[in-house]
């Protein structure tokens, strides 16, 4: 089985891995669904194919360009959109503040609107430009961190604690085994001690030895778990 993946997605993941060490993920602020023949019998569509706006993200780039709930989008930068995969594989595959000439349908009309390509806010990846591989690791759990500090805290606003270390980068091959951790993470507490700074928690993995359980405190999407894992 193969897979044929858009030249342009290639050439924009290559460039930014290049850059950054990572794909920084772009948005437009729309949520896009297909269009069903229900959407258009109830909603009076002008047309079957393309993406309906679904919702428009107060403040983004397409609400600031003037995309309505209800617009029908046909096309970007020249290239036609049949349903909502055609739109996300575009946005996937641009570089962040790239411009966008988006063609919508909105009734009778047929509109052009432009707008800029910014990083999804909630992208947890934008940590990874934070962190020194020397300097962020903790190498018991192949993760790179982040402390938390002010400017962290206005990237992740309410936050359950003041403190703690936010996961920017994983290795593929872990090396632990039981339950994972996750990018954008906030480790809170390593077997009971308070993850205040890197080197407090590596102190406390150091101890361990090979097989020995880790019971971890983190906040992820807003809830407080506890991952429990071995190191090997």
């Amino acid at each position: 089985m193969g897979f044929a993946i858009p030249s342009d997605v290639v050439e924009s993941v290559y460039r930014q891995i290049r850059k950054y060490g990572h794909v920084h993920r772009g948005q437009l602020g729309i949520v896009a669904q297909d269009i069903t023949p229900e959407m258009v019998q109830v909603l009076k569509l002008p047309q079957e194919s393309g993406a309906i706006t679904a919702d428009v993200l107060p403040g983004g780039p397409a609400d600031r360009a003037g995309l309505k709930i209800e617009d029908i989008i046909v096309g970007v930068n020249g290239s036609e959109i049949k349903r909502a995969h055609d739109l996300q594989s575009f946005i996937y595959g641009q570089a962040l503040d790239s411009d966008v000439t988006m063609t919508v349908r909105r009734g009778d009309q047929t509109l052009s609107l432009k707008m800029k390509v910014i990083e999804r806010a909630d992208d947890p990846q934008r940590f990874a430009d934070m962190v020194d591989p020397e300097k962020n690791v903790i190498p018991q759990l192949g993760i790179l961190v982040v402390e938390l500090d002010e400017k962290m805290k206005d990237l992740l606003p309410g936050l359950r604690h003041s403190y703690g270390l936010v996961i920017a980068a994983e290795s593929s091959d872990s090396p632990y085994s039981g339950e994972s951790l996750k990018v954008g993470d906030v480790i809170y507490e390593v077997n009971h001690v308070p993850a205040v700074t890197i080197r407090a928690v590596t102190s406390t993995l150091a101890a361990l030895k090979s097989g020995n359980p880790v019971v971890i405190q983190v906040e992820r999407d807003g809830k407080l778990m506890y991952v429990t894992l071995e190191l090997e």
